[in-house]
């Protein structure tokens, strides 16, 4: 269908007279075609401009549009909001940079050449900010980020559209989170040193007790005495397994403790286990197994920290088990040229546990029954030590237990493969008639140490304070009868023993005592 224009044109002769009639035809279909698509452009134009701004207003960003001579060409309402004038239409015409970005937070003067936009349109790209403040219309700065696009029309950046955000909220709340984090910290920090100062206060008297002990016991005691301090013994040891425990777990929650892996003689770590418990196990008429026949003689590993895992089962094993048996066995479960995995299974014919019991049973300060506690004592931290302690080794620890028919737990470790040769064993040395020099600010820890040492055959003073000490080491130098041993506590008043240490390094190396730190921290 096409359509036609039609024109029509009387002629006329020379006297006026109507001769006939013109008619002319065109056709106008594609004129109409495009003015129909012109009319339906301009209204799909409309429409757009109406979503637009309807988005525009809808958001919460504020949003605006600058020329490239940097004078708003439009702004939605949420950027006079965020501004603080009445009426977005009372910001076109204005310089952006003037009204909301003319100085920075301390109040120094901002350049307009040092405004990101402004070199983002010469550059043709687009840029953001999450470190700027925008200025409000009463003089008041905020926080804010801001991104912008360029406005790109026949290859020539004729101005941008930036869009912002408040993040006085953000900024807030991430002042709030790091306040708290360094309440957390400090108070992290305050409670490993309260530890650590409760540690050094019960550990210098436990070392009293059970030194003091140990010497009594050494002067031929009646039984009764005997027994007597035993359980003195016994009672200072067990405080001071709960300190140590305590410490651990703290040591551990803190990220403070740290592996240390060397090559270690499994016969010797299994040896000292076993002797550990060995006493209490006879005092029950229980009967030790051992089954080690498949494992190297030396592994790489933390030994020590694998020590106290096995120490924590066997001990547990021992405490809960009245008749029967504890065995302790390993084999290895794998085996790689990169190392070898090797599980340990402490296994007792004792109480055993319920499955609820057992899902509990690694987790701190977590007895299998409370009742527990009562009759067995404990702090019910040692298994959740061995966890922690096993996770940071990238081992696993688990239990098998019925009620009444005894508990095995096993826990399997990844180890290295030790050196050709094993470490040498430590030769001993004659101490017979050493000169050693005792330092301590405690009375009781001094004379407990000068006992033992003056046991081994070493010929021991001792003082109560770092300037005392250092004094006296000079002058024996100065003498010709230099102290060859020196025992000194780290935490002291004045000039504790660490400074003591730094100030003995100036002597000749020949003429430095040997050192050593003792101390309850």
């Amino acid at each position: 269908e096409r359509r036609m224009s039609f024109t029509r044109r009387v002629l006329r002769d020379g006297e006026g007279r109507v001769s006939g009639i013109l008619i002319q035809a065109r056709d106008v279909t594609d004129l109409v075609k495009a003015a129909e698509d012109l009319e339906e452009q301009k209204q799909r134009l409309e429409t757009a401009h109406e979503e637009l701004k309807l988005i525009l207003e809808s958001t919460s960003e504020g949003i605006f549009g600058i020329g490239i001579d940097g004078r708003i060409i439009f702004a939605n309402t949420a950027t006079a909001s965020l501004l603080g004038h009445p009426r977005a239409g009372d910001l076109v015409g204005l310089n952006a940079h003037e009204i909301m970005h003319h100085s920075r937070a301390d109040g120094s003067p901002y350049l307009a050449s040092d405004c990101l936009v402004r070199q983002a349109m010469e550059a043709n790209i687009s840029c953001y900010c999450d470190n700027e403040v925008f200025w409000r219309a009463d003089g008041r700065p905020f926080p804010v980020f801001y991104s912008s696009a360029c406005l790109v029309r026949n290859g020539r950046v004729e101005g941008a559209v930036v869009s912002f955000q408040d993040m006085s909220s953000r900024k807030r709340f991430e002042t709030e989170l790091r306040q708290a984090r360094d309440a957390a910290e400090a108070a992290n920090r305050a409670k490993s040193a309260f530890l650590a100062n409760m540690s050094h206060e019960i550990r210098t008297p436990m070392n009293a007790i059970i030194g003091l002990s140990h010497l009594l016991r050494r002067e031929a005691p009646s039984p009764h005495q005997a027994e007597q301090l035993e359980k003195i013994s016994l009672a200072a040891q067990h405080l001071l397994n709960l300190i140590n425990d305590i410490l651990d777990l703290s040591k551990i929650e803190a990220g403070k403790l740290e592996l240390d892996f060397q090559d270690f003689d499994v016969d010797h770590l299994v040896i000292t286990v076993c002797n550990l418990v060995r006493e209490k196990a006879e005092a029950k008429g229980l009967e030790l197994v051992v089954d080690i026949p498949t494992i190297p003689a030396t592994l790489h590993g933390d030994g020590l920290r694998i020590q106290q895992i096995l120490l924590n089962f066997m001990s547990n094993a021992v405490k809960f088990t009245e008749k029967g048996s504890v065995s302790l066995k390993a084999a290895v479960l794998s085996s790689d040229d990169s190392g070898l995995v090797v599980g340990f299974r402490v296994t007792d014919t004792g109480i055993g546990l319920s499955p609820e019991q057992r899902s509990r049973l690694f987790l701190p300060f977590e007895q299998a029954d409370t009742s527990t506690t009562r009759k067995y004592g404990g702090t019910g931290l040692g298994l959740a030590i061995s966890k922690r302690l096993l996770d940071m080794m990238g081992g696993r620890i688990g239990v098998e237990s019925e009620v009444g028919k005894g508990s095995s737990f096993w826990m399997e470790i990844p180890l290295g493969r030790a050196s050709a040769a094993p470490p040498p064993r430590p030769r001993p040395r004659a101490f017979q008639n050493l000169r050693a020099l005792v330092v301590d600010d405690v009375p009781e820890t001094r004379h407990v140490l000068v006992e033992m040492l003056t046991s081994f055959g070493l010929r021991a003073t001792a003082l109560a304070s770092g300037s005392e000490a250092l004094k006296a080491l000079q002058e024996a130098d100065a003498a010709g009868q230099a102290y060859e041993v020196l025992l000194c506590d780290w935490r002291m008043p004045g000039m504790d023993g660490l400074e003591l240490g730094r100030r003995l390094s100036s002597l000749p190396l020949g003429r430095q005592p040997g050192r050593i730190l003792v101390t309850a921290h």
